[in-house]
């Protein structure tokens, strides 16, 4: 049995008892497990980059409310986060260690251990974040286009800040507490998994309803009114006989735009939603299944990791794939970083084309007024 040193007890929080489960795994078992440590970390490297480009996208689009945009930046900054934990520091310490059953959860560096499960918290939070934000946009629709939105963005990062810390103090005293036993503890934690499953479901019907209203209004509005240059600006006139201030275009374009928020949310509420299942399911599989053999267990909870890896994934993309105009530019600097040499030969086409082309016209020309003239003649 490999002997543990002070500093991996101390803060990395290995246990000699894991590794003398380690010597019971034969070589296939071995082989499958890291197999799927592998290909959770090249999920994990894929939303390096992704990440990068989604907080790009967002950063320089100015089709999303501030509030909106920040929420989604920072989600993709904490993806980001979580994968350069998984790849730089769980990775080498496991394989260095040999202990696969070793997480980023068992730090024993009490900073550190906040900041590695920031990004683990922040998924049962921001779901429920980008809801509020939409429902705020539906609600307030006549102010909100124009407000920047600073106390919001301050009061949610307060909050999410708060509850990260009151989260991480009950985890810590839940581990700390040998009173409890862990039988209670995990079916607590189940229960509380099911739970924020359920609403995550909730959710994913509140969206379809913050479309279907914003809809409504906007076809509503559409019929109600007609518009009209009235002093070279363009007036929505209500029953063609009176104008009115109230019915701008920024109200219509307010309607649109929470209708395409809410088709671009929607596939990124239901990967939260799906996450949420997958927690349900293992803490309800630790709860229950209590006699299950190491080998059982550890494939669960890595099959979990690279779950939860591809709907990271899930989250960033449909960000921007299921946005008309941020598609586009994504695509662009896609074209950009890999297509840079067909690009180059068209431009230079483009330019050839462009230098030939007067020649040919000027030759056209001379010829035309040499026959002119000769017919004249």
């Amino acid at each position: 049995m490999r002997n543990v040193t002070p500093f991996e007890i101390n803060y990395l929080g290995l246990d000699s008892e894991e590794f003398s489960k380690l010597e019971l795994f034969t070589l296939e078992q071995r082989t499958i497990v890291w197999l799927l440590i592998l290909i959770e970390y090249f999920v994990q490297f894929i939303n390096i980059p992704f990440g990068i480009i989604t907080i790009r996208l967002l950063y320089c689009t100015s089709l999303l409310h501030r509030n909106l945009k920040f929420i989604l930046i920072t989600q993709s900054g904490l993806i980001i986060f979580e994968a350069l934990i998984r790849l730089f520091f769980v990775g080498p310490i496991k394989y260095f260690t040999g202990d696969i059953f070793w997480s980023q959860t068992e730090f024993r560096f009490t900073t550190i251990e906040f900041l590695v499960q920031l990004p683990i918290f922040s998924r049962m939070i921001f779901c429920h974040l980008i809801i509020i934000e939409r429902i705020c946009a539906t609600v307030f629709i006549k102010c909100y286009e124009t407000k920047k939105g600073r106390i919001f963005t301050a009061s949610w990062i307060f909050i999410f800040l708060i509850l990260s810390v009151l989260n991480f103090i009950h985890n810590e005293e839940d581990e700390a507490n040998d009173n409890l036993s862990s039988q209670n503890v995990t079916l607590s934690s189940a229960i509380i998994a099911m739970l924020l499953a359920l609403i995550g479901l909730f959710e994913i019907i509140l969206i379809g309803v913050i479309w279907k209203y914003n809809k409504n209004k906007l076809n509503g509005f559409s019929n109600s009114s007609q518009l009209s240059i009235i002093g070279g600006k363009p007036v929505v006139v209500i029953n063609v006989h009176r104008r009115t201030s109230e019915y701008k275009l920024k109200k219509r374009y307010q309607y649109l735009e929470n209708m395409r928020s809410a088709l671009q949310l929607a596939p990124t509420i239901l990967a939260y939603f799906v996450a949420g299942v997958s927690t349900a399911f293992s803490q309800t599989f630790y709860s229950i299944i209590f006699e299950a053999d190491d080998f059982t267990c550890e494939i669960i909870s890595q099959l979990n990791n690279l779950f939860i890896a591809f709907i990271n994934f899930l989250i960033i993309s449909t960000t921007i794939f299921f946005h008309k105009i941020l598609r586009k530019n994504f695509f662009k600097i896609f074209n950009q970083i890999f297509c840079c040499a067909p690009k180059i030969t068209k431009s230079h086409e483009k330019s050839t084309i462009n230098k030939i082309t007067p020649t040919l016209a000027q030759q056209q020309t001379e010829k035309y007024f040499a026959m002119l003239k000769g017919t004249w003649d």
